[in-house]
């Protein structure tokens, strides 16, 4: 399955919008519109073996943080 495929699976829409941040750290602004309507607009972080700045451990890393944070009612970005 592509990673669009499971992207609109996980999200239950279309996606609309798919552009690269231009951020080091690599990333992906992903527009998602529901059956309803609803647009959600995304940030999608890969890890890549071998690079410092995107590595699996590192965004592993970022998701538990925001995980951490949200719980305490900071307002982050939902990981899935």
């Amino acid at each position: 399955r592509s990673l669009t495929q499971w992207i609109e699976a996980r999200l239950g829409g279309r996606i609309e919008e798919f552009e690269r941040s231009q951020a080091r750290r690599e990333g992906w602004y992903v527009g998602v519109r529901s059956p309803g309507g609803v647009r959600q607009d995304c940030f999608l972080r890969l890890g890549r073996e071998g690079d410092p700045a995107n590595d699996p451990r590192g965004t592993a890393f970022e998701a538990d943080v925001n995980r951490a944070l949200g719980a305490l009612g900071v307002r982050v970005p939902r990981v899935f």
